[in-house]
């Protein structure tokens, strides 16, 4: 994979993960460019229009930055510097050979990275994971279900069947149940 592209696919995984982004949002809606400012450290992401959003008003992700490498802010940076001679009214992810990246080429990437990286079920993953990925890391990270569902824009509890258990935490459970003492 060129240089390019490299830089491309890493800004639009570490948008979609940390946006908590459905692909289609970022990735074929008519999300440009112009839609994207950043400000006090902070990207901003204008949905123009979002599966949330029926009133068609729009609206604003906030991604704040994170420890390279793994910081959306710092590798969208990175990566529109080195598209500089783009216009504002192009799409914002736009790979080498000129096309825009959409879910399908956005989804075969993270599935060849996963297959050679010797992830089971590779297969498996698709453009959802990210979001899944992220409701899940929210979680196990201690935010608030309130918090999750807000930076997902999920306008019901329906954030709560993105989050994924690990069995990990199967493990540790009989032993925290066992540990409480109750009060006669």
């Amino acid at each position: 994979m060129c240089p390019h592209d490299k830089r491309c696919l890493h800004a639009a995984m570490l948008a979609v993960f940390f946006g908590f982004f459905r692909c289609g949002e970022l990735l074929e809606a008519p999300t440009t460019r112009g839609c994207l400012t950043f400000e006090s450290g902070m990207l901003q992401v204008h949905l123009p229009r979002s599966k949330t959003d029926p009133s068609g008003e729009g609206t604003t992700v906030l991604i704040g930055p994170a420890v390279p490498p793994y910081c959306a802010v710092r590798a969208m940076l990175t990566y529109l510097t080195a598209t500089a001679s783009a216009r504002p009214g192009s799409a914002v992810f736009i790979l080498a050979n000129g096309q825009r990246l959409n879910r399908s080429t956005f989804t075969a990437h993270v599935r060849t990275l996963l297959s050679t990286s010797g992830v089971a079920n590779w297969q498996d993953y698709a453009g959802h994971s990210f979001r899944i990925g992220a409701a899940t890391t929210a979680a196990l990270a201690g935010v608030p279900d309130h918090q999750i569902r807000s930076a997902g824009r999920w306008r019901s509890d329906a954030c709560l069947r993105y989050i994924r258990t690990p069995p990990s935490s199967a493990r540790t459970l009989a032993s925290k149940l066992s540990s409480v003492r109750s009060s006669p």
